[in-house]
């Protein structure tokens, strides 16, 4: 798991809300938790123990925005934000860094 990957690598532990990063659980395992009525506040909650949250969407397209962003910034983490550029219509510039304004992801990081 990316987590396993992180630890060897010595940079830590890596918590992951979905099944990026976390190959651990099967999908039937990981659905009850992610359609919970409390699953937005859990993310919410997670990302309240950090700076930063990486944010990536699934897709690039054209208004496609999801909860992931909100989540970051309802915990009080700066988002890392990969997607669509209608997030700057929604969000100030300001608040967040943008991943897809740099040229690839070493270079964002």
């Amino acid at each position: 798991t990316l987590d396993n990957l992180a630890r060897g690598a010595g940079l830590g532990g890596v918590d992951a809300l979905s099944r990026c990063g976390n190959t651990s659980a099967t999908e039937a395992q990981r659905r009850p938790a992610r359609y919970s009525r409390t699953y937005m506040d859990d993310a919410a909650l997670l990302f309240s123990g950090y700076r930063f949250a990486i944010v990536f969407e699934n897709r690039l397209s054209f208004r496609y925005v999801t909860e992931k962003i909100v989540n970051a910034f309802l915990g009080g983490a700066v988002p890392i934000y990969w997607g669509s550029p209608f997030v700057f219509r929604l969000f100030s510039p300001a608040s967040f860094i943008y991943v897809n304004a740099f040229p690839d992801f070493e270079a964002a990081a």
